[in-house]
């Protein structure tokens, strides 16, 4: 189970990625993990990543006996820390850039690349 959990764990940092660019991430789910992992993640409806993160509790949920608490809190305090910055990371996507930013951001970029040429000249 904690080499599964390992496997997981790699495979959230590829599909968090893939969440946010939209990509598609069937070829390397099938490639990280077994078979029958793979037909569990592909019938969930629900966003890969935070899918993961749930397999990922359930999987340390039953290696609970085995732990102690002292191994087993750290790990639970990690995967909560993933979900936060997953959290943060789809706010961030999700909200509009102002218009007085993407002005100012267009102008300074404008008067730079005209300047460019004269400073490299010079």
């Amino acid at each position: 189970k904690a080499l599964l959990m390992g496997r997981y764990l790699s495979l959230y940092m590829w599909l968090m990625k893939g969440f946010f660019r939209e990509e598609d991430h069937a070829p390397l789910i099938r490639t990280i993990l077994p078979p029958e992992e793979v037909a569990w993640l592909e019938d969930v409806p629900s966003d890969m990543p935070t899918t993961v993160l749930f397999r990922l509790r359930e999987l340390l949920a039953s290696l609970v006996n085995d732990l102690p608490r002292t191994a087993s809190q750290p790990l639970e305090d990690r995967i909560w820390q993933l979900e936060g910055h997953f959290g943060t990371l789809k706010r961030i996507l999700g909200s509009p850039i102002p218009p007085t930013y993407t002005r100012h951001t267009s102008r300074v970029l404008c008067i730079f690349l005209g300047l460019l040429p004269i400073a490299l000249v010079g």
